[in-house]
């Protein structure tokens, strides 16, 4: 018998992390979320860009970096959860 093929999982977008009401109350309250390329990770050469991120939340001058490194999709998924629990966090009702 042959061996079993084996197939990453392909990272997807999460649909439902997505919330436009959420983001825009963070950016109308000064928050900004936005990625940076990890500078220890080495990046496609061919396309000069970073495969791999970390999160930066900022609010004015005060800003805090993920410990945790994120794809470009992965990355994506990360910012709208994080706009969710700011939302819920900091929003007066």
């Amino acid at each position: 018998m042959g061996k079993k093929i084996r197939r990453k999982h392909k990272e997807q977008i999460d649909y439902s992390l997505i919330n436009q009401k959420n983001a825009d109350w963070c950016i109308n309250n000064g928050y900004r979320v936005y990625v940076i390329g990890v500078d220890s990770v080495p990046y496609n050469k061919k396309n000069k860009l970073f495969t791999t991120f970390n999160i930066v939340i900022q609010r004015g001058v005060e800003y805090k970096t993920s410990s945790g490194i994120y794809t470009k999709i992965g990355a994506s998924n990360k910012i709208w959860e994080i706009y969710g629990w700011l939302y819920d966090k900091h929003a007066d009702r």
